[in-house]
């Protein structure tokens, strides 16, 4: 749409008010990208000059390859290990929490799962630790990433397994 060939947007008041929903639009969004890490970039353009649009162009593509990018499993358990190294996990009821490795289950938004010990005793404030570490380590800023943390206890096939009882062909023996 080219706002040149419209006469009526060409008026103070009409400009006034769409540049008023524009603003409220951007500080809605600022407000969502500040949510997704606080760390975001902005670029600027000109609606009159067009100046700003390779650079916002550029910007956009370079968004677009973070959103769909995929990380390594071997590559997320390093970092992992580094990341527990410097900053352990807490330990409630005296009982560690084990986080054993990390894989990246999809891309549009980045989602992460960590497989664990004990994933609800996992404070909020370790989750944003490790979301915001992926974020500095892997140049994604500004994306929201959605971290899971899953247990493993449902998969053990020998949970809820009885023990053996005794053998019928023992008592044949006595």
């Amino acid at each position: 749409m080219d706002f040149r060939d419209n006469a009526s947007a060409n008026t103070s008041e009409d400009c006034y008010s769409i540049l008023c929903k524009i603003y409220k639009k951007l500080s809605e969004r600022k407000i969502l990208i500040e949510d997704w890490g606080g760390k975001y970039q902005s670029q600027e353009i000109s609606a009159k000059t067009g100046k700003g649009i390779l650079q916002l162009h550029e910007a956009i593509m370079r968004a677009y390859k973070v959103w769909n990018s995929r990380i390594s499993t071997a590559q997320l358990n390093q970092w992992l290990s580094a990341m527990l190294i410097s900053h352990p996990p807490p330990a409630p009821n005296g009982r560690r929490i084990k986080m054993r490795y990390i894989t990246q289950a999809k891309t549009r938004p980045p989602g992460f799962v960590v497989m664990c010990s004990n994933p609800e005793k996992v404070p909020k404030s370790y989750c944003r630790y490790l979301v915001n570490g992926l974020r500095d380590d892997f140049n994604m800023p500004g994306t929201p990433i959605r971290m899971t943390l899953r247990s493993q206890a449902d998969k053990n096939p020998y949970k809820n397994k009885k023990k053996p009882s005794q053998s019928k062909l023992k008592k044949h023996l006595k």
